[in-house]
């Protein structure tokens, strides 16, 4: 499948584009677009005779986990209105943790490989955008929102890494938590 990684890119855009022409809210489309990277990952590993399905699955549930943890408990610790003055729930973007989430994932699986990430990013960065010109955040929570989803990968990456050691009983190497060599 990972020869059909940017196909598969593609056919998933497609299909939230058509939603796009189908939804009488454009919110609705974004809505639905955060998730788009997130899919690709866990499409690819799916469908990857080469993957290791189950350290992917994992990887995605704990990112997935802490960021939803960190998102919704800054956004109640900060109370921070939206510029469009609908509540108090702006900072950090959600929609943007989601989507960098599943950027990241990809980034961190095919890092060699930009072609299979750099659309997902650009995709991350399309719904980021939007959240700030439809006047529900600030560049700031955006950004920290695209923060949060990259730390939550990363963090589940080296909770996996500690698991496996801990399974092979190696010791757990704590210095270098940011290892790229996943």
């Amino acid at each position: 499948l990972s020869n059909n990684m940017p196909k598969n890119i593609f056919i998933i855009l497609i299909f939230f584009i058509g939603l796009n022409l189908r939804a009488q809210n454009k919110e609705i489309t974004y809505d639905l677009l955060q998730y788009g990277p997130s899919l690709s990952f866990l499409s690819s590993s799916a469908f990857d005779n080469s993957s290791e399905f189950k350290d992917d699955v994992f990887s995605f549930g704990i990112s997935f986990i802490t960021m939803a943890t960190t998102v919704k408990g800054l956004k109640h610790i900060t109370h921070v209105e939206r510029p469009d003055h609908s509540d108090f729930k702006s900072f950090p973007s959600g929609h943007a943790a989601v989507s960098f989430l599943g950027a990241e994932l990809i980034r961190t699986k095919y890092k060699d490989q930009p072609q299979y990430w750099v659309p997902t990013y650009a995709l991350a960065g399309l719904v980021s955008l939007q959240r700030i010109h439809d006047n529900h955040h600030r560049p700031l929570e955006v950004v920290s929102g695209a923060i949060v989803g990259i730390a939550s990968v990363h963090l589940s990456k080296c909770l996996l890494k500690a698991i496996r050691k801990k399974k092979n009983k190696l010791p757990v190497d704590i210095e270098e938590p940011f290892d790229s060599s996943y």
